[in-house]
């Protein structure tokens, strides 16, 4: 004689599986177009569709933004070298520690609040104002030095809301040697310390 649970596990209430379909990792029917294709294979065919990218650079994580695109294409190919992408970069993450510490709202992400502080020790939010206002020091001087250029348009446009701009490229350059310069002086000395 059979046992309860053997009777349950023959008999199963309710429709039966279909077979054959593609299902997600949950293992719901997939209802994509063409299942199985990687996620970032669309965002990786419009890199290289719009800005024609190789299939190898448009699918590495700079692609995705106006300066890591100028650094693919390097000094050489009319873009930015790597310091200077590095540098640009750091700016940007020390410029979102800075909003994120003193809760600026972001319209960007979240309409109408502030943002979700980052810390809440007041030493930490002296000392990430007390790295931002350097760098911005180091941007102001180096606008003091080159005049003719705004690069304080450069900076909001390309560097924080990432804009194509390809006329502001060489002002681009000046405030990426500016900020390396900077960090690479951070650097040294945090290394004597």
């Amino acid at each position: 004689m059979a046992s309860k649970a053997e009777k349950r596990s023959r008999k199963r209430a309710g429709r039966k599986p279909r077979t054959g379909v593609a299902r997600t990792d949950s293992g719901a029917i997939s209802r994509a177009k063409t299942p199985g294709e990687a996620p970032d294979a669309v965002a990786r065919a419009a890199r290289m569709k719009i800005f024609g990218l190789c299939a190898r650079d448009a699918s590495t994580a700079e692609a995705a933004s106006v300066m890591g695109r100028l650094s693919l294409l390097g000094r050489e190919g009319g873009g930015i070298a790597s310091d200077q992408y590095e540098a640009l970069t750091r700016f940007a993450a020390c410029r979102e520690q800075y909003m994120l510490s003193i809760n600026a709202p972001d319209s960007l992400l979240r309409r109408g609040e502030g943002g979700a502080s980052g810390t809440d020790d007041a030493e930490d939010k002296a000392r990430i104002r007390q790295r931002y206002l350097a760098a911005r020091a180091a941007i102001q001087r180096a606008q003091d030095e080159h005049p003719g250029a705004n690069l304080w348009a450069v900076v909001q446009h390309i560097v924080i809301e990432d804009r194509d701009l390809p006329y502001m490229i060489g002002d681009l350059r000046i405030v990426g040697n500016a900020l390396a310069r900077h960090y690479r002086g951070l650097d040294r000395r945090r290394a004597a310390a």
